[in-house]
């Protein structure tokens, strides 16, 4: 069977298996953004209620 190399990982990926792989690799991705932004999130709050000198 033919297949489609994958961006993300450079495997040759069949093309009836490409949209599952690809969907794996996009989890992977979501979830590590979610975890990355969480943490951010938490300290952006602080600065935004300091007084801002006028």
């Amino acid at each position: 069977e033919e297949g489609i190399p994958c961006e993300s990982c450079g495997n040759l990926i069949p093309f009836s298996e490409f949209e599952k792989h690809n969907a794996e690799h996009q989890r992977d991705i979501d979830n590590a953004r979610a975890a990355r932004e969480a943490q951010p999130k938490a300290n952006a709050k602080q600065p935004a209620t300091q007084p801002q000198d006028v």
